[in-house]
């Protein structure tokens, strides 16, 4: 089996997507159930749908198809909440025994080992596709595999994020199901929503037939419908992947919804922020505690990702609440949100800091009374060195 775009990375990773391939059609042909777990975002419906375009034939194929042998489930949060992983277990009562868990888009981090130890005291096996970046031991290994049964990452074999989990699974689906034909909207669509930055991302694009713009729309409103079904899995997100007029009509109606929304957020933000220069960064605080709805679209993640495209040059952008900061950077070349979290760990070892993501976008989460220490170490940490030579 080849992939269905020239790529060294995936060469590289191809002995792995062998493996994991191997391991779910052996697991189907013994007639075992499958859970699917994946984020509730566009790049984790991305993966999840493509897994399923694979796997749910070869279950049917086997006659094995029944709510005691398949599930796809969807998590809120950015790593495995251990009351996701709950519910999960209580759903394994329905399976005819315990299930292969595959969990997509999440699980890579440490907030995730206690859900995956939950699932394994079950009998789960555990399968994690995912592009963060893992959570390390000491000595360098990832902390999940401890916990797992198989781990694709590219962060295992040196490379980042930009490989994202939807195009990952894009290509495994084709190895686990020679017979399908994922659509090619699905790999651009999750490369354009979770802005990854490669070669591989483009040609996937090129192939869409789109253009970005359009898909940044269409990505956009997957987000909007995923943030309003919440905790459940829905078959109005999974219509909206599909290409067709009432895709199309969706995406004019609620894109015109959210650009809206956007719109009257500017008076708010140039209300509520600030920006300096530090050291040729242009370093923006966001005080979103001051405005935001924690149950309205666009989410505090979303609105400062807005606010921080509209920065021009090297740039830092703080989205800030009472106990969390939406990072974000913008060429700077040595600063990472990694570096930063493990500086505000050793500076400040009362604030509970805590946090993860992307090495250029993710969340920090600290005590409540840490907040102000937590900006003031932040701008010093930033102020310490050149990041943009």
């Amino acid at each position: 089996m080849e992939f269905t775009i020239k790529s060294e990375k995936f060469e590289k990773l191809k002995p792995k997507f062998i493996e994991i391939s191997n391991y779910i059609k052996d697991w189907i042909n013994d007639r075992k159930p499958v859970l699917i777990k994946h984020h509730n975002d566009c790049d984790g419906h991305s993966a999840g749908i493509a897994m399923e375009m694979a796997i749910l034939p070869l279950i049917k194929k086997n006659g094995g198809y029944t709510n005691k042998s398949y599930k796809r489930a969807v998590s809120r949060t950015p790593f495995y909440d251990y009351s996701d992983a709950l519910r999960d277990v209580d759903s394994f009562a329905y399976f005819s025994q315990s299930p292969l868990v595959i969990v997509l888009d999440h699980g890579s981090t440490k907030e995730s080992i206690l859900s995956l130890n939950k699932l394994k005291e079950n009998g789960a096996k555990i399968i994690i596709i995912d592009h963060h970046n893992p959570s390390k031991k000491e000595e360098g290994s990832n902390e999940v595999e401890d916990y797992v049964d198989l781990f694709l990452n590219p962060h295992t074999s040196g490379f980042g994020s930009e490989i994202v989990t939807g195009m990952l699974c894009t290509e495994l689906a084709r190895f686990i199901n020679s017979n399908i034909e994922i659509p090619k909207q699905i790999p651009a669509l999750s490369g354009t929503a979770d802005k990854s930055n490669c070669d591989e991302y483009d040609i996937y694009l090129k192939n869409s037939g789109f253009d970005k713009a359009y898909l940044e729309k269409w990505a956009m409103c997957i987000d909007f419908e995923s943030f309003y079904v919440r905790n459940y899995n829905s078959n109005a997100v999974r219509d909206m992947f599909e290409e067709n007029e009432r895709t199309k009509n969706s995406i004019e109606m609620i894109s015109k919804v959210v650009e809206n929304r956007f719109k009257m957020l500017l008076p708010t933000l140039h209300k509520y922020s600030e920006t300096t220069n530090i050291n040729g960064i242009n370093y923006s605080e966001i005080h979103l505690f001051k405005f935001s709805q924690r149950s309205y679209f666009p989410t505090t993640s979303k609105v400062t990702s807005y606010f921080h495209k509209k920065i021009e040059g090297p740039k830092i952008t703080l989205g800030i609440l009472d106990d969390s900061i939406s990072f974000r950077l913008g060429d700077v070349k040595y600063l990472t949100l990694h570096l930063l979290i493990s500086y505000l760990k050793e500076k400040l070892p009362y604030a509970q800091i805590d946090g993860g993501g992307h090495i250029f976008a993710g969340t920090i989460r600290f005590a409540k009374g840490a907040k102000e220490d937590v900006l003031e170490e932040s701008k010093k940490f930033i102020k310490d060195k050149n990041y943009i030579k």
